[in-house]
């Protein structure tokens, strides 16, 4: 066995043997400083802001349509946002036809809307911090985790966060704008590949 199985291994074995408890002893509070993934110069992370990338346009959080964008939930069900900008026009694009890859439950759209939604809420909002292995594993039993913990709005990973059905009224959309609207207020900013047309990338570089 490699010695990620190995840890695997032992991190399951431990969690069995303390009841859980391993997932809540590793809770800290969100600190920029620790930088995750959020490590880019002009990331400009703030504790209370985070972005969401749709092919819909809409003005509140429905939990009802939690699974429509691109359909997998792999971590969880809830709602996927990011403290940083990169992420949010490749998810908003996911449904276009020129998207760059197609995943998930989800078909492409004929008349998609592609959305950014720039959110506040967070620093009123207490997150588990975990690793991927860890939401995997929290999603399989999901419903007894948030009744065990009833504490966490949500799993925080290293890109981005999934905010349980039960907190998305917690949430405030503060900004909405298309797709290109987006892009074109952060020229330069690394985001990452959200379209195949270069007509569009050359636009905004």
């Amino acid at each position: 066995m490699d010695k990620l199985g190995v840890n695997l291994v032992k991190y399951c074995a431990d969690w069995i043997k303390t009841g859980g408890k391993s997932f809540v002893k590793k809770t800290v509070p969100f600190n920029k400083k620790s930088k995750l993934f959020y490590n880019h110069p002009n990331a400009e992370i703030k504790p209370d802001i985070a972005y969401h990338g749709s092919p819909f346009n809409f003005d509140f959080f429905d939990a009802s349509k939690l699974g429509s964008g691109e359909g997998l939930n792999k971590y969880g069900s809830g709602l996927y946002i990011t403290r940083t900008k990169k992420l949010s026009p490749f998810y908003a694009n996911i449904r276009s036809k020129d998207a760059p890859l197609h995943f998930g439950n989800t078909k492409k759209l004929d008349n998609p809307q592609p959305t950014i939604y720039t959110i506040s809420g967070l620093k009123n909002m207490k997150f588990k911090q975990v690793s991927n292995i860890e939401a995997k594993f929290i999603r399989k039993t999901q419903n007894d985790f948030e009744t065990k913990y009833p504490q966490f709005d949500g799993l925080e990973l290293d890109n981005q966060i999934v905010v349980f059905p039960k907190s998305l009224n917690k949430l405030k959309i503060d900004k909405k704008q298309n797709l290109l609207e987006f892009i074109n207020e952060n020229k330069g900013y690394p985001f990452r590949v959200w379209t195949t047309e270069r007509n569009k990338l050359e636009l905004f570089t």
